[in-house]
C-alpha cells in the first residue's frame, strides 16, 4: 500500500475495452469463416477438374486477377 500526499488526485482510471458482440460483428465473423475456408476446399477441386500441374498454376492465377 502506498501513501499519497494530502493534495494528491487521485489515480485516473486505465480506459477499458467494452466486450461486446453485436449482431453485424457475428454475422461478419461467420461469413468470414465461410469464405475464407473456401481456400482450402477449392485448390482440390480445381485439380480434380484440370490434370495439368500447369493449367492448375494458370487458373489460380486468373482467379487472383479476376478477384
Amino acid at each position: 500500500m502506498s501513501a499519497r500526499a494530502p493534495g494528491d488526485a487521485p489515480p485516473e482510471p486505465q480506459p477499458r475495452l467494452v466486450r461486446r458482440l453485436g449482431l453485424f460483428d457475428a454475422t461478419m465473423l461467420v461469413m468470414g469463416g465461410i469464405i475464407g475456408a473456401g481456400i482450402f476446399v477449392n485448390p482440390a477441386e480445381v485439380a480434380r477438374q484440370v490434370s495439368t500441374p500447369g493449367l492448375i498454376v494458370g487458373v489460380w492465377l486468373l482467379g487472383g486477377l479476376v478477384a
